[in-house]
């Protein structure tokens, strides 16, 4: 062992891939720094995720605290065999401390210390427990955290030790805090002490308890709790309810609702907070005379918002028509309903038909002066364009005109208008005299509509080169005939993305007259005419323009000649493909450029050839397109030369297409170059080449994916997670799962919940219904799961019988989202599940379907389930739907 290092230590990254390893560890264990440097931990310690070690250093990198791992509780981190046994011991007892590596407030990685304890804890195995006990006392909060940690395994007998020091010097914060991390950490059951402490004397012992029994999720601690509501002390109150809401205590929903009706401020809030947390849609109803209240109406739409039903709507519209001071809370309310039943139903208009139904004159006159309102927030001003877009009044129509040209809302109300068709049809022709923004969005409307009856007003909109383009689209849309000369006019102008516009809109119309005209453009002595023409003849293939666009070759217009080169395939004429060769070695670069596009699109077998040549090409577009080109025909017999440039090549888009090749082609070989590419020094390449990694299913191609998804370059870890997500394989729906909870950034979480869904294998179906445990994850894991094919139904449903409550929950709402009788029978089957949150969520599920078959099961509960909740519960929705009796 060292002298210079007396203790072990190592550092990680922030995805724990080991970055160092000293000298004593090197010595201790008998493995070099070199070959664990770069690997992760879990691959140096096999066993450290079945252990729970993976959750202190997760702990350490997401909140930034620090981690001790005591030999007397955890006994090592790194395995290593003692030579001769020490006592009772066969391997080293370590003392382990993890600590955060940090700049600027950021967490890059971690720290961690490992100290031999072997001889002490031998030393000390006959030192009596009670010592331990008085260490919790210490000043030193090192020495307090020690004998924590090493008490938290110690049996029955000392737990109740540790809780007596809660009740005794409680108001000690290092020993609280000390105290309370044994309770957490010891696996004995010590609820019958905490449920005791609800009622002792002492206040603040009594909301520690509330804390610690709000971590315990089981009846009897819901059931204390409940009990507890009734506590003179309003501060214990509200932990008790925060303790409720934190167990998703669906058994609390009744009583948090009457706290919430006694309008009281240090109570009222959380029991909203609760009973939103619990997302029970039977405390909606309970909530509904809040609605309105001036303390908590605000809260209470929000939470109506995430799990109200469609019964709250008529009342929502009827505070619309007398115009509720909270008018954009409930606008955003029902916006927020809205978007849940088309999420979670496929049912798009059922809550905006409601609405629209039940919102009165007075109560469209008071959105209308709203929105007039100078203030309103942006989203705001989006939530109440939506709730009017619902409603079919041509006023409302006419006064979100004036937000056409406003780009926050602009596609919005474009959308809006496009639903109400025709109705709108005079409206959008009115804006197309004002404002240029307006004009725009107006002419993509009525392209959008369709209608001819907006022909007449479009086409002298053509003339304006600001709206040309646009118009053109439009009008190609539309398909109307008689927009066909004034389009003719268009393709000799000088603007490349007008005359591109116009092309394309004719070739969308299609007219019949356009075959016989075209020929007599290709003489005109306007270039652009002579260009445009070439393409929409090589658009249709027109028969009788063959010949000319083949002469068209030597136009003196260098870009009339580019267009007649790379339409050539475009008729299907091996005389084409003789012109063609004849231009490969043309002395203008941008001619031999066309010619290598133009044999992207023959099946010349002499293409490739010629394809092979262009690599060598001293102009770099020529390389590029001729790279193209080959990837365009999968030509495999120029891979070497290609994976040279990709390595080689001073031009870095030639690099970047030579890349998307071999990404394309795939293979051995093309993973060992991709790998190599990945770590290139300019960005650019090294992320295409992560990306092209994953297009290859070659097995090579996995391992450097795994290493680059625990990259320290943001983006290319998020490259590498994307690139897992398409290719999968053995191993991936692990590392995506690992990287959707501890990846900080919200777009690398959507990426991994998306490649998982990708996938769609028996792994990554499991590693999307854990993460349905999360909070921060649970609705993008639902939506994934509840999009995935059909096929894989059975093995969402196995989520029905995993260990985690949240996760059974969340597999009843995937199974109300599938919208199948297959799914509607499981949901069924659920009524007689053993969790009372599963039957419960079913129940609510099946209800919402509204599918008569499995009515009479609910109804049934009514006697047969052998909780009061259900009981109550469908007694609720009786009472509310007279229709089902």
């Amino acid at each position: 062992m060292s002298e210079t290092s007396p203790i072990g230590i190592l550092t990680t990254d922030i995805n724990l891939v080991i970055t160092s390893w000293n000298d004593w560890l090197e010595s201790a264990t008998g493995i070099s720094e070199s070959s664990v440097k770069g690997r992760n931990l879990s691959a140096v310690i096999p066993d450290i995720e079945k252990r729970g070690l993976c959750d202190r250093f997760l702990k350490v990198l997401t909140e930034g605290s620090v981690e001790l791992l005591t030999a007397s509780f955890h006994r090592f981190l790194v395995r290593i065999p003692l030579k001769i046994t020490a006592g009772r011991f066969t391997e080293m007892q370590q003392n382990v401390t993890i600590l955060p590596l940090a700049e600027e407030g950021s967490v890059l990685g971690t720290l961690v210390t490992i100290e031999d304890v072997t001889r002490q804890l031998v030393a000390r195995e006959d030192e009596s427990q009670r010592l331990s006990l008085e260490k919790l006392s210490s000043n030193d909060w090192l020495i307090r955290n020690e004998a924590a940690s090493s008490l938290s395994g110690s049996g029955k007998l000392i737990i109740s030790e540790v809780l007596r020091k809660i009740r005794l010097e409680h108001r000690h914060p290092g020993i609280l805090s000390s105290a309370m991390k044994i309770v957490s950490l010891s696996n004995e059951d010590i609820t019958d002490y905490l449920i005791e402490f609800l009622n002792d004397r002492d206040h603040e012992l009594r909301i520690y308890a509330a804390q610690m029994l709000g971590e315990k999720n089981t009846p009897a601690v819901i059931e204390a709790l409940m009990e507890a509501l009734d506590d003179p002390d309003t501060n214990v109150r509200y932990h008790i309810i925060e303790a409720l809401g934190k167990l998703k205590a669906v058994q609390a929903v009744e009583r948090l609702a009457r706290i919430a009706l006694e309008r009281n401020f240090f109570t009222s809030f959380p029991a909203v907070d609760a009973l939103r947390s619990i997302g029970d849609s039977r405390s909606a109803r309970l909530l509904y005379p809040l609605m309105n209240d001036d303390l908590l109406g605000t809260p209470v739409l929000e939470a109506l918002g995430e799990f109200g039903e469609s019964d709250a709507i008529p009342l929502m519209a009827e505070l619309i028509n007398r115009n509720s001071p909270l008018l954009t809370g409930i606008v955003d309310a029902m916006c927020r309903m809205n978007e849940r039943y088309y999420r979670m139903l496929g049912d798009k208009y059922f809550i905006a038909e409601t609405a629209s139904y039940h919102i009165n004159k007075v109560g469209i006159k008071n959105l209308l002066e709203y929105l007039k309102m100078p203030a309103i927030r942006n989203g705001e001003l989006k939530s109440l364009i939506t709730v009017l877009s619902w409603i079919d009044d041509q006023q409302i129509r006419s006064s979100l005109t004036r937000y056409l040209g406003y780009a926050e809302t602009s596609r919005q109300i474009i959308d809006a208008f496009v639903a109400s068709g025709h109705k709108v049809v005079d409206l959008l022709i009115s804006q197309l005299d004002e404002e240029i923004d307006v004009r725009k969005a107006a002419i993509m409307a009525l392209g959008r509509i369709g209608s001819t009856d907006s022909v007449s007003a479009l086409l002298p909109l053509l003339m304006d080169d600001e709206t040309a383009v646009i118009t053109c689209g439009a009008l190609a849309k539309i398909g109307d005939g008689r927009a066909f000369r004034p389009l003719m006019e268009l393709i000799g102008h000088n603007s490349p993305s007008i005359r591109r516009a116009a092309i394309a809109a004719l070739n969308s119309i299609g007219h019949p007259e356009m075959e016989r005209i075209i020929p007599s453009l290709f003489t005109d002595k306007n270039p652009h005419v002579r260009e445009s023409a070439i393409r929409i003849a090589g658009y249709f293939g027109f028969p009788g323009s063959r010949v000319f666009v083949q002469q068209m070759i030597s136009d003196m217009d260098i870009n009339v000649r580019i267009a007649a080169i790379e339409n050539m395939p475009f008729f299907e004429d091996e005389r084409m493909m003789s012109a063609l060769l004849c231009l490969c070695e043309d002395h203008n670069p941008k001619i031999r450029e066309a010619v290598v596009r133009a044999l992207g699109q023959t099946d010349s077998k002499q293409s490739w050839l010629i394809l092979a040549k262009a690599l060598n090409d001293n102009d770099e577009w020529v390389r590029y397109y001729a790279i193209k080109s080959i990837d365009n025909h999968g030509f495999v017999d120029i891979m070497d030369k290609i994976r040279d440039m990709a390595l080689n090549d001073p031009v870095p888009f030639v690099r970047l297409a030579s890349i998307e090749y071999l990404g394309h082609i795939g293979g051995s070989l093309s993973a060992s170059a991709l790998a190599s590419l990945s770590n290139d020094p300019v960005k650019d390449i090294a992320q295409a080449a992560v990306n092209a990694l994953g297009d290859i299913h070659h097995p090579d191609a996995l391992p450097p994916l795994i290493a680059l998804s625990r990259s320290y370059e943001p983006d290319i870890r998020k490259s590498a997670l994307e690139a897992l997500g398409r290719r999968g394989g053995i191993g991936t729906a692990e590392v995506l799962q690992w990287a959707a909870l501890t990846e900080k950034d919200q777009s690398m979480k959507n990426s991994a919940i998306a490649g998982l869904r990708n996938i769609a294998t028996r792994d990554s179906v499991n590693a999307l219904l854990n993460l349905t445990s999360d909070p921060g994850n649970r609705e993008k894991a639902i939506n994934a799961l509840a999009s995935l094919p059909d096929s894989m139904i059975d093995l969402i449903a196995a989520g029905l019988e995993h260990k985690i409550s949240h996760v059974r929950t969340a597999v009843v709402e995937i199974l109300l989202r599938i919208h199948t009788p297959q799914a509607s029978e499981m949901l069924s089957e659920c009524l007689t599940n053993e969790d009372l949150n599963v039957r419960l969520a079913a129940v609510y599920a099946l209800h919402k379907l509204g599918n008569k078959r499995h009515i009479k099961k609910i109804l049934d509960l009514k006697e047969s389930d052998p909780d009061p909740v259900i009981r109550k519960t469908v007694e609720d929705i009786i009472r509310t739907n007279s229709e089902l009796i």
